[in-house]
């Protein structure tokens, strides 16, 4: 009996272009997955696939995608599963959860000018979901922001952040309300990775030989200034957006169809 996959003509078209754009673009990669040179080339393969609409399919066209079907999508990973390469290239379930995030919450300002430069490979955003005081328990976290009368200044501890290479954006649940008034004091920002105040330390655990972007982290956040602009979801409204995270995290992540970043 065969089971192998059946593509219409359309979905086969689809497949040859991919596996030949790929002969040509893809690179060869030796040694550590994880060295500075490797990293670069993974990043500029993503903006390469970004370009063409590539690296986030499903996207719609609006921001940088293609909006292709998931099938489609599944092609297009299925071919640089050939060459050990995964959808996106180089680490990035910060950029693809939070796109998702942006794209639910976010205002139309947000999502035209964020996502695009997810969508397009042309930033990466680490996760900073866990902190020293309740772990992944978002409602616990002791990382506050206060408003300065121009902006608002984050200040707090988080741990087990995952990445080798800078990103450019980080972002992150912190309490912007009354302590005792959980679930309704918090906020989700979206900030950027060469802010001041930001101080990154690598975690001291076993690392996985060549394992890209498996470096943990200690980042600390000193008064770090972040716009009103990349306040996403409202003030005090960050548990909504956090539930929608959680929510695509456990629930569709390892899916390349599932990160489509589609408001």
């Amino acid at each position: 009996m065969d089971f192998s996959m059946g593509y219409t003509d359309q979905q086969e078209a689809l497949r040859r272009q991919v596996r030949e754009w790929l002969s040509v673009h893809a690179p060869r990669i030796k040694g550590s997955r994880d060295s500075e040179a490797n990293y670069r080339l993974l990043r500029e393969l993503g903006r390469q696939l970004g370009a063409r609409g590539w690296l986030y399919p499903t996207a719609p066209v609006a921001y940088g995608g293609s909006g292709m079907s998931g099938d489609s999508a599944m092609i297009i990973a299925r071919e640089l599963a050939a060459y050990d390469l995964g959808l996106p290239p180089f680490p990035d379930s910060g950029g693809a959860l939070a796109g998702q995030c942006i794209a639910m919450w976010g205002s139309e300002e947000q999502k035209s000018r964020i996502l695009p430069q997810i969508i397009r490979g042309e930033a990466v955003t680490w996760q900073l979901a866990t902190g020293p005081e309740g772990g992944s328990d978002f409602a616990a976290t002791s990382t506050t922001a206060r408003w300065d009368g121009e902006q608002y200044l984050i200040n707090g501890v988080k741990t087990w952040v995952q990445g080798s290479h800078p990103a450019e954006f980080l972002w992150t649940i912190v309490r912007t309300g009354p302590e005792d008034a959980r679930y309704q004091n918090l906020s989700w920002f979206m900030i950027p990775g060469d802010a001041p105040g930001i101080t990154v330390r690598p975690m001291e655990i076993f690392q996985s030989e060549g394992q890209i972007g498996g470096q943990k982290n200690t980042v600390y956040l000193d008064d770090v200034p972040v716009s009103a602009a990349n306040l996403i979801g409202g003030l005090n409204n960050g548990w909504r957006v956090a539930e929608t995270f959680l929510a695509l995290k456990h629930g569709m992540s390892g899916r390349p169809e599932a990160r489509d970043l589609t408001p």
